[in-house]
């Protein structure tokens, strides 16, 4: 799996820096909002770092569904033949798939982080006595 990654982060790495950079900062608002959660009762910040990170899988969908549009057009192109068309289609999804994948993975613990920040803000927020 990792050398499929590998293979397309060579050919079009815009999308792996893009979902990179979204992920680490989904990874460090998460950890801060998680500590802002467990010493106030505030969760902004672990929203915005779970809306972060779901952004970072959005773009590497993105990127999954550019390289399969690139990968069709290569294979409309005349003159191949079925075995080459298939290869191409094969590998050039695989690739575009890496994408996806990628975010997945790199996003998980600002993800992770932001949840568990909303989770316990919220169960402060409860264990409050109400000031009368």
């Amino acid at each position: 799996m990792f050398d499929g990654i590998s293979d397309a982060f060579r050919s079009n790495p815009i999308y792996f820096v893009a979902v990179a950079f979204q992920a680490l900062g989904a990874l460090v608002i998460g950890l801060i909002g998680l500590l802002s959660a467990l010493r106030s009762k505030g969760a902004l910040l672990s929203v915005f770092a779970t809306i972060l990170a779901f952004s970072s899988v959005a773009v590497g969908a993105f990127g999954t569904v550019m390289g399969r549009v690139h990968v069709d057009a290569a294979v409309a192109t005349p003159g191949l033949s079925q075995r080459d068309r298939d290869r191409i289609r094969d590998f050039g999804y695989a690739e575009a798939l890496a994408n996806t994948s990628f975010a997945a993975i790199v996003a998980l613990p600002g993800l992770a982080l932001g949840i568990a920040g909303i989770f316990i803000a919220r169960q402060r927020r409860r264990e409050r006595p109400n000031a009368s």
